[in-house]
């Protein structure tokens, strides 16, 4: 039976002073899969306040928000699911609260997640540096499951920071500039076995960032039933 499976992943934006941020991703999703949401936004006045799919709610959830006060601006890092989502969609559309926002997401779309409440740990942390550490998560509950991590910063006066993710089984989107003074990268890893989740790297500069991670669970898999016929 297939485990956990990347179907497609997306990145969006940068985008600059907007209320929203949009993603068109390069297939429909196929109905019952996950949906998986890191963002990251610089000199708002809040996190993700909302997502849609293909226009409508769907089963969106907030998972985990963290906030940074102690920059220049406000940093703001969100991890968002949409378990059992529709079908046939390709638009993802992110809300904010003012449009000083400026942001970057990314979107996995993954098979084999688990239908309701697929959410299990999470852990998230801020602070001014040349590193940055989500801390630790709990132990997971399962083997089987979607590991998605994310940090957003930004530097006082020195321009964009460059982001170093943490290393391998990690596996890194490429991080990007938000703005001029900010910048933002995301990363995924598929687990076999439990463990503690930390999404956490280096910053060539001394920045004001917020890191947070969220593990999710496979879909439960019913255990065989094992017959023995007994002969005399």
């Amino acid at each position: 039976m297939p485990g956990l499976v990347i179907v497609q992943h997306k990145r969006g934006g940068p985008t600059g002073g907007s209320t929203s941020l949009s993603v068109t991703l390069d297939s429909a999703t196929t109905a019952g899969n996950g949906l998986i949401v890191t963002a990251g936004a610089t000199a708002g006045t809040g996190g993700v306040t909302g997502i849609t799919l293909g226009g409508s709610a769907d089963n969106w959830h907030s998972d985990l928000h963290v906030r940074n006060t102690g920059g220049v601006v406000p940093v703001d890092a969100d991890i968002w699911s949409d378990p059992s989502c529709a079908g046939g969609q390709t638009a993802v559309l992110l809300s904010y609260p003012t449009t000083g926002s400026h942001a970057a997401c990314d979107v996995w779309e993954v098979s084999g997640l688990a239908a309701s409440l697929p959410a299990d740990k999470s852990s998230s942390n801020t602070g001014t540096g040349t590193s940055f550490d989500s801390l630790a998560t709990a132990t997971t509950s399962q083997a089987a499951e979607f590991w998605a991590g994310v940090l957003i910063d930004i530097s006082g006066s020195s321009g964009n920071p460059v982001l170093t993710g943490p290393s391998s089984p990690w596996v890194n989107q490429a991080a990007v500039n938000i703005g001029s003074l900010g910048s933002y990268i995301a990363g995924e890893q598929i687990t076999t076995s439990t463990g503690t989740a930390d999404y956490s790297g280096t910053i060539d500069r001394s920045s004001s960032w917020a890191a947070a991670v969220v593990t999710y669970k496979a879909v439960a898999v019913a255990g065989a039933t094992l017959l023995v016929a007994c002969f005399p």
